[in-house]
């Protein structure tokens, strides 16, 4: 996944349009997964669930991440794909 989001083409992926459009939702999803564990962490061990199945904040925001990732990694996975 971070393979993906660190692409270098001749430009960054942010500046070029199809890139931006598959990988910004992965990088969104990301941030909205990390953001939901540091909210974890913050809130204490006893105000939060780490079984994943029980949590389903963060079970809904994994299964989100997932679902871009496989289609950035269909799109953008190899430097054939790419060109």
């Amino acid at each position: 996944m971070l393979h993906v989001l660190k692409t270098e083409y001749p430009d960054k992926w942010e500046n070029v349009v199809p890139f931006n459009y598959y990988f910004n939702p992965l990088r969104k999803a990301l941030d909205a997964v990390i953001a939901c564990l540091n909210a974890m962490r913050k809130a204490g061990t006893l105000r939060c669930k780490y079984i994943v199945e029980q949590n389903v904040e963060l079970m809904g925001l994994t299964v989100e991440m997932v679902k871009c990732d496989n289609i950035a990694q269909w799109v953008g996975s190899d430097p054939l794909k790419r060109d």
